[in-house]
Parts: structure tokens; sequence; C-alpha cells
């Protein structure tokens, strides 16, 4: 009887020892996933600064070429006012 127990808490021990394995290598798997999705995330806010500073200048682009064609325009009309 004695040999019995022995044998199912041999098993038992075994069993705990695979649990423990398990429960580290998905710990360990999960920070590793965890760590990837960190720099992934930081990756995706520098690229959405990168962008928004990018359109930025666009934005002010546009605007000095609007000007300068409303300036252009006046000019224009300026002169179709001194030939009449």
């Amino acid at each position: 009887m004695s040999d019995k127990l022995d044998l199912i808490l041999q098993k038992l021990e075994a069993l705990e020892t695979g649990q423990n394995l398990l429960k580290t290598e998905i710990n360990k798997r999960f920070d590793d996933l965890k760590n990837t999705i960190e720099t992934q995330h930081i990756e995706n806010l520098n690229s959405d600064n990168f962008i928004l500073k990018s359109l930025d200048d666009v934005k002010e682009s546009v605007r000095f070429v609007n000007h300068r064609v409303a300036d252009a325009e006046l000019e224009l009309n300026n002169i179709k006012k001194v030939r009449q």
C-alpha cells in the first residue's frame, strides 16, 4: 500500500513540476509579448507625431502659397484698374 501511495505522490509531484514549468513558460512568453507590444506602441506614437508634424508643415506651406496667390490676384486686379 505504501508503494502505491509513494507512486501516486511521485506522479502528483511530477504533475506539479510540469505545471510550474508550464506556468513559467507562459509568463515568459507573456512578458515577451508585452514588451513587443510596448515597443510597437512607442514606435506608433513616434510615427503619429512625425505625421502630425509633417501635416502642420504642409498646412503652413499651403497657407503661404494661398497668400502668394491672393497677393498675385490683388496685383492683377490693380493692374487691370490702372489700364482701364
